[in-house]
């Protein structure tokens, strides 16, 4: 049994839920309680979960023939008990994850897109509304779109999937600390809503990432400062550690998460 919901076009994608998984069908590798992604239509899809054996599988419909992806890992899971199940699609690689870890791993590149679906044929599985969340995290980036899907991957592969609030600024961090037109008129919502996140959201820490490329680096600090990657580096690493200053210095109990993002989706922590 599948049951669906979002665009067949849909890319890089995580799902996750609170599941209860009573009991899984014996008898074919293909039972299993689950999440799928890129369900393109019931013969082509991803799907990672549980059997019958506390085993964690990731397998692909593909073509209407079913195949296992991947090594097997250990669920390590109660029935009949609460657990949280994520399984993400980024580009190519497809990860599973249990309870915030990490279990299965695998790529595959033959479905490029679908939608996200819940699995659960022959089996009693159930999903409960997890109340009131812990929220992890204030997330400050840029505007630019090349950046939009890979920053969401970013956030879900620290385990902050729909569990932080956001201000997207050109720059990003970099305006939070230029001293120039237009980034100072800026500057004090940013920290008005750094401190409504707090208020309402209870984060733990703020995320500032800025990125290769990025139109309003060059205009805060000039076209010199980045004409190189090493000039580029090295002006957004001193932007980077001036947010951090600012950050300890106006919310001191909050922990920083600051790095440079490249075209690709990698990211350079800086410290």
């Amino acid at each position: 049994m599948l049951a669906s919901r979002g665009s067949a076009t849909l890319t890089n994608q995580s799902i996750e839920a609170r599941i209860k998984v009573l009991s899984v069908a014996t008898g074919s590798s293909s039972n299993l309680a689950g999440l799928c992604v890129r369900l393109r239509d019931t013969g082509n899809y991803y799907c990672g979960g549980i059997r019958n054996d506390n085993t964690a599988v990731i397998r692909g419909r593909i073509s209407d023939s079913s195949t296992t992806i991947g090594s097997n890992g250990s669920a390590n899971i109660s029935f009949n008990a609460w657990h949280t199940m994520r399984l993400q699609a980024v580009g190519s690689t497809l990860t599973l994850y249990i309870d915030g870890n990490m279990v299965v791993t695998a790529t595959n590149s033959s479905i490029a897109a679908g939608a996200v679906a819940l699995t659960a044929p022959r089996l009693a599985f159930a999903q409960k509304p997890t109340p009131s969340p812990t929220f992890e995290a204030m997330l400050m980036n840029c505007i630019d779109p090349r950046f939009s899907t890979w920053t969401w991957a970013y956030m879900g592969t620290q385990g902050w999937q729909n569990l932080y609030s956001q201000f997207t600024i050109a720059g990003g961090p970099v305006a939070a600390v230029a001293d120039s037109k237009p980034f100072t008129a800026w500057q004090q919502a940013w920290w008005d809503n750094l401190a409504i996140s707090i208020q309402l959201h209870q984060v733990k820490r703020v995320v500032g990432l800025c990125h290769r490329d990025c139109g309003a680096a060059a205009i805060a600090f000039g076209e010199a400062a980045v004409a190189t990657p090493e000039a580029e580096t090295a002006s957004h690493t001193k932007a980077l550690k001036e947010f951090r200053a600012e950050v300890a210095s106006k919310q001191p109990k909050l922990e920083v998460v600051t790095g440079i993002m490249a075209l690709d989706g990698s990211v350079l922590v800086v410290s």
